[in-house]
């Protein structure tokens, strides 16, 4: 159902989207509150706040989702359905200790512990 690449790429897209999404609620937040609550006309908030708001989302995904690309973290899941960060693959890291040439870890434990808070 793909290799090691199609997940990545799978991993990425869904971590972007995931993060990016949440980011993006935050900011329409932010741009109703300035609209309501501030009562800002719509041609300073499109000059001052507008770009703000379209960058932050940007980056927070681009920031959450480039650095598993580099460890080697996007791996198939046995939680989900998708390719996710995962230290190990599928099927690895069991119980039994026995580690195949399919069964190459992730470059660094901790970053995904620190990801997770």
């Amino acid at each position: 159902l793909g290799n090691t690449q199609t997940c990545a790429v799978q991993g990425f897209f869904y971590t972007f989207g995931s993060f990016a999404m949440y980011s993006y609620n935050a900011m329409l937040c932010i741009y109703y509150a300035c609209a309501i609550a501030l009562k800002m006309k719509e041609r300073n908030i499109c000059r001052f706040v507008e770009p703000a708001l379209h960058l932050f989302p940007f980056a927070v995904g681009i920031a959450t989702a480039v650095p598993p690309l580099f460890y080697n973290l996007y791996n198939p899941s046995d939680k989900e359905s998708w390719c996710s960060s995962e230290s190990m693959p599928l099927g690895c890291g069991g119980d039994d200790g026995i580690l195949s040439e399919f069964c190459v870890p992730g470059e660094l434990r901790a970053f995904q512990i620190t990801q997770l808070l």
